[in-house]
């Protein structure tokens, strides 16, 4: 949290060393902004409003970063509390330079999610949030209880069917183990954490028996579409999309990590992901369905995260070799018309599906 105070009398009436949170700092701002702009205004006041405005308005900034941190699964910063003078003038440069501070520290923070992400595919089955809570589970006193262990299971069968009851209660023994409870997380021992459930899914996805349909899967790829392009199918109703799903696959079914079917409320770190999969995983084919309950603002942030992905996906010696196919009610979608290399004839396409 963020709290401004002030140390002497005057300001609003304010009591000395009273201490105000941030939304009462907010709604005080906006009625001084009204009465301090006037002729007579005193210059002290004048002063002191716009110390206390620009102190706000780092104070905002922090928040920011705070919240972007903590939606980016860094608990580093999860307890740390900022108070600020506004009668100080130093407090007002102090406050600037923490926000530039946690910029930095998000932008790190970032960076090492990346990495771990690139290092171990099995990561990319979860969102930050769910990664956040096998780490915040690991801290528990006394052990995962049954309600824990039966949601960590739910996860790790998203890597593996064949895990166990069991074998739930060992992943949260070890990620326990690689965690210190007596202080709090920083940036490297979450990333630690992260890096130990990294492992312990790798392994996990590596016990997965692979079936004869499974090694063939990959080789199957519908002549309507074109590998390493993003392919658009778009002007589906709904019974279309779904039956274009299973033609994309036929004569298999699609694994869970391989198609998104997006809804109003489906976020852009659910889309990145897919993308994620996507692109570090050769010749397996990915499905972005209804893409036109996206919001714009989603759409935007996606395109942006694959062509960084793409991007980097093709600087190796051995380029990727994707596939992704975006299906979409409407032709006009900002995801497709942005993405889009090669539009799949949907005629052509029907009779297929036919």
């Amino acid at each position: 949290g963020v709290k401004v105070s002030d140390n002497k009398r005057g300001l609003n009436n304010l009591e000395a060393d009273q201490t105000k949170d941030y939304d009462y700092c907010k709604d005080l701002r906006s009625k001084l902004m009204l009465v301090s702009g006037g002729s007579d205004t005193e210059e002290e006041q004048r002063v002191a409003v716009e110390r206390f405005v620009a102190l706000l308005e780092a104070g905002e900034g922090i928040v920011e970063m705070l919240s972007r941190l903590q939606d980016a699964g860094c608990l580093a910063h999860a307890t740390e509390r900022f108070e600020y003078t506004f009668s100080d003038d130093a407090s007002v440069a102090t406050a600037r330079t923490k926000r530039s501070e946690l910029a930095r520290s998000y932008d790190d923070w970032l960076k090492r999610i990346d990495e771990l992400r690139a290092r171990h595919y099995a990561l990319n089955a979860f969102t930050i949030v769910e990664l956040t809570y096998l780490i915040r589970l690991g801290r528990t006193d006394g052990g995962a209880k049954a309600k824990d262990l039966n949601r960590t299971l739910a996860l790790l069968q998203c890597v593996s069917k064949q895990a166990t009851f069991d074998y739930a209660r060992r992943f949260c023994d070890t990620v326990a183990a690689n965690l210190p409870k007596d202080t709090v997380l920083g940036h490297e021992s979450t990333g630690e954490a992260l890096e130990a459930i990294g492992v312990l899914l790798t392994e996990l996805a590596a016990r997965e028996t692979i079936t004869r349909e499974d090694r063939g899967r990959s080789d199957i790829f519908s002549h309507f579409l074109k590998e390493n392009q993003v392919n658009c199918l778009v002007g589906l109703t709904a019974e279309e999309t779904l039956s274009s799903i299973l033609s994309i696959y036929k004569p298999n079914l699609p694994r869970s990590e391989q198609v998104v079917l997006c809804a109003e409320t489906t976020t852009a770190e659910t889309v990145k992901l897919l993308f994620r999969r996507c692109l570090s995983s050769d010749r397996r084919t990915f499905c972005l369905a209804d893409v036109q309950k996206l919001s714009y603002e989603t759409q935007v942030s996606a395109v942006d995260e694959f062509e960084r992905l793409h991007a980097l996906s093709q600087s190796g010696a051995e380029p990727c070799q994707f596939r992704l196919v975006l299906i979409a009610q409407q032709e006009d979608t900002h995801l497709c018309t942005a993405l889009k290399t090669y539009t799949v004839p949907k005629d052509g396409f029907d009779s297929e599906t036919r």
